[in-house]
C-alpha cells in the first residue's frame, strides 16, 4: 500500500513516500517474508524537493528501516 510518514534521521525530520507491505507469517509450506518499505520519494521538513537521489545505500536502507517501525508501532 502506498503511504507517506515521517521520521527523524540523524535530527533531520524527513517526510518519506513509499510503498509498505505488511509481514507474511510463516506456515508449513510458506517460509513467510518480512515486512518491506520501498521508497518512492524522501523529502526534509522545510523543503520541497526530493532528495532520494543524493542519499547513499546504507541511508536509505537506514531510512527504510525506521519508517518499517514508524508505521508498525504507531
Amino acid at each position: 500500500m502506498e503511504i507517506q510518514t515521517e521520521i527523524t534521521y540523524n535530527d533531520v525530520v524527513l517526510i518519506v513516500n513509499g510503498y509498505y507491505t505488511q509481514e507474511e507469517s510463516q506456515t508449513h509450506d510458506y517460509p513467510g517474508s518480512p515486512s518491506e518499505f520501498e521508497i518512492d520519494e524522501v523529502y526534509t521538513e522545510t523543503n520541497d524537493i526530493n532528495i532520494f537521489d543524493i542519499l547513499n545505500f546504507a541511508t536509505l536502507n537506514d531510512i527504510e528501516e525506521l519508517c518499517i517501525d514508524q508505521i508498525e508501532n504507531k
